[in-house]
């Protein structure tokens, strides 16, 4: 066997799990979101900021599907039917009352702050 089959054969054999790794890396996940209040509440932003600590770039290799209620509870049931019928890989649901209970710990303890200092969103009321 010359050296330059040799070098084929063994830069084949190293390559492939590699190029294996990077297809499995770069399938698309669906992810639903379900949210009792709207889209700048802090809880959303934590979300999103952790997606994209855990190395999920939204538009790239996540789609994020998003249904906010809009403080109307009674909406959720509907919302998170339509993400069913997006057939998402995962649903997402804040619920009201985890929601309240996140809103009502001391700010300290509610999560990271933005690099400028300041806290990315706010706590609504919902429910």
């Amino acid at each position: 066997m010359s050296r330059r089959a040799f070098l084929a054969i063994l830069g084949a054999a190293i390559g492939t799990p590699a190029a294996s790794a990077i297809s499995a890396r770069r399938k698309t996940f669906r992810i639903g979101y379900l949210h009792p209040t709207d889209a700048h509440d802090v809880a959303h932003t934590a979300f999103r900021a952790a997606l994209e600590r855990a190395g999920y770039v939204v538009g790239v290799d996540t789609i994020l599907e998003e249904r906010f209620a809009q403080d109307d509870v009674k909406r959720l049931p509907a919302l998170a039917a339509e993400l069913v019928a997006r057939h998402v890989d995962v649903i997402v649901a804040v619920s009201p009352t985890a929601h309240r209970n996140f809103c009502r710990r001391p700010p300290a303890q509610r999560g990271r702050r933005s690099r400028n200092g300041r806290r990315p969103g706010t706590c609504k009321r919902s429910g």
